[in-house]
């Protein structure tokens, strides 16, 4: 899925360039497998994607996500697919990373549930401000995924790490062995 795959939609003609962001991560028990939304306690562990719409835009972002977890050539007939969704959470702008306090008292923008299926995509029309996307698997299930965010108009994205640390180009940071871990960037 991708731009192109919207191009029967005449409202997204006069928009151009789509911008995208992509991240090849994994989730880990113990580390960063949380859950879904409804484990209120575990779920802000996941990894944390960060998308801002400036205040100046007048019309809403388009926004996809898509969310695909790797496919292994090697995984055996009777193993499946795990399940993978993701939440998106409109938060206040001056908060850096989503705490489990906040998903406790506060109902995500959105859901993509846990689906057993290769990869799950949702559009959404986001208004300005501050959005977290937490791609997620089963609570303590491992996997690696590939997240995609593209967007029809300038709209930050980046990821926030474990440290609460914003990385807002990650490929720049990080060592030449390392780039597969990173967030890069495109324009379409």
């Amino acid at each position: 899925i991708g731009p192109e795959d919207w191009a029967f939609e005449q409202a997204l003609h006069t928009r151009a360039p789509w911008r995208a962001a992509q991240a090849m991560r994994h989730w880990r028990i113990g580390y960063n497998a949380g859950g879904p939304h409804k484990y209120t306690d575990t779920t802000a562990t996941n990894p944390q994607f960060r998308i801002r719409v400036p205040s100046g835009n007048h019309e809403k972002a388009h926004i996809v996500v898509a969310v695909a977890q790797n496919y292994e050539c090697y995984r055996s007939r009777n193993e499946e697919e795990s399940e993978i969704g993701f939440s998106i959470y409109q938060i206040p702008h001056n908060m850096p990373r989503l705490t489990s306090q906040f998903v406790s008292e506060n109902d995500p923008l959105d859901v993509a549930p846990l689906t057993r299926i290769r990869e799950i995509a949702t559009f959404f029309a986001l208004p300005p401000g501050d959005f977290v996307v937490l791609p997620h698997t089963l609570q303590h299930r491992e996997g690696k995924f590939l997240l995609r965010i593209f967007a029809d108009q300038h709209a930050d994205v980046w990821e926030v790490n474990e440290d609460n640390m914003i990385i807002p180009n990650a490929a720049i940071d990080f060592p030449e062995d390392r780039l597969h871990d990173a967030v890069t960037f495109y324009c379409y």
